[in-house]
């Protein structure tokens, strides 16, 4: 995806920052803010809404998996599991011209850094 950017935004001014492709609809838009990533607050939501929807059906399953193991066997969830990603992305294909319809994982470690720290710790000496 190539971006064309606008002349810097100067302090007050309600000038654009650059140009983006929105998430939802593909088409190119002017940028009013740093982080903006949709050309509208409806197609924001509708984003949203689809995102919502199929991490309600990937919920329950993963918890099954973590917590009805024997359950989440006999169904076989983590095949159950690829099929439907392999469906929601080849929807992506079809309806939305191959727009992701996730966001980059670091916006999962920036917003929940307590769930990483674990991993980043070094682990205390212990004493004899």
């Amino acid at each position: 995806m190539t971006r064309v950017h606008a002349p810097a935004k100067k302090p007050g001014s309600n000038a654009p920052l650059g140009f983006h492709v929105c998430q939802w609809c593909g088409e190119e838009f002017a940028k009013r803010g740093g982080s903006q990533l949709f050309c509208s607050d409806p197609h924001k939501t509708a984003f949203n809404n689809l995102r919502k929807e199929r991490g309600a059906m990937l919920y329950d399953l993963f918890m099954a998996l973590r917590y009805e193991r024997e359950l989440a066997a006999g169904l076989k969830v983590w095949s159950l599991i690829c099929t439907m990603l392999a469906h929601f992305r080849e929807e992506d294909r079809q309806k939305r011209a191959a727009r992701k319809s996730w966001m980059r994982p670091q916006g999962v470690v920036e917003r929940r850094p307590y769930l990483f720290n674990q991993f980043r710790q070094p682990k205390a000496k212990k004493k004899d």
